[in-house]
């Protein structure tokens, strides 16, 4: 009999690749819907939150990321029609979205 090596994964990394996939799925959902620009931006915070998850950690200063979502709730207001409210806000929970992934994740 032939032993088979076994990859053990941590319920940390279970629990990061369950947010990445769950953040996929919902991206594929909503893809058709979203800007192109605000597509864009969700998917460079996806892959370098992958990057830094997965490959080579480093830190983000919570400062930077929170500025950068209130900035891009600002973007929103100043987007919101009355004809049309719902695109400028879904295309800025997705950048919300990639900007949480981004975050340094705490288990608890």
């Amino acid at each position: 009999m032939e032993l088979v090596k076994e990859k053990v994964f941590s319920v940390e990394k279970l629990v990061k690749i369950n947010a990445y996939i769950s953040s996929i799925l919902a991206y594929i959902i909503i893809f058709p819907y979203l800007s192109a620009i605000y597509s864009f931006v969700f998917s460079g915070l996806f892959i370098l939150a992958l990057y830094k998850d997965f490959f080579r950690h480093f830190t983000i200063s919570r400062f930077i990321l929170n500025t950068a979502g209130v900035l891009f709730v600002l973007v929103m207001f100043l987007q919101i029609d009355t004809n049309n409210i719902v695109q400028p806000a879904l295309d800025t929970i997705t950048v919300l979205l990639g900007l949480k992934l981004l975050e340094d994740k705490k288990f608890r």
